[in-house]
């Protein structure tokens, strides 16, 4: 995802416009539940390599939709607001 990131800013500069104006979203599959791994690392490691915003399929957070959504952002959101 890295030289991608790089790709667009070096692009936005060579038409005069401000790399750091771009926002940059992708899933983080290691972040949902019952992936074996540590979700605030995982969205921590992703905001490291550029990423403004992760996105999330709902369905992972089946089939307790509301508690799981909210103890997401009580245990991983929360701590990069």
């Amino acid at each position: 995802m890295q030289p991608l990131i790089d790709i667009a800013r070096e692009t936005a500069r060579q038409h005069g416009r401000p790399p750091e104006a771009l926002e940059t979203s992708t899933g983080c599959p290691d972040a949902l539940p019952n992936s074996g791994n540590d979700p605030v690392e995982a969205v921590a490691k992703a905001l490291e390599h550029g990423i403004d915003r992760v996105y999330l399929p709902l369905p992972a957070f089946m089939p307790n939709l509301e508690d799981n959504l909210r103890a997401f952002g009580d245990q991983v959101a929360a701590k990069f607001n």
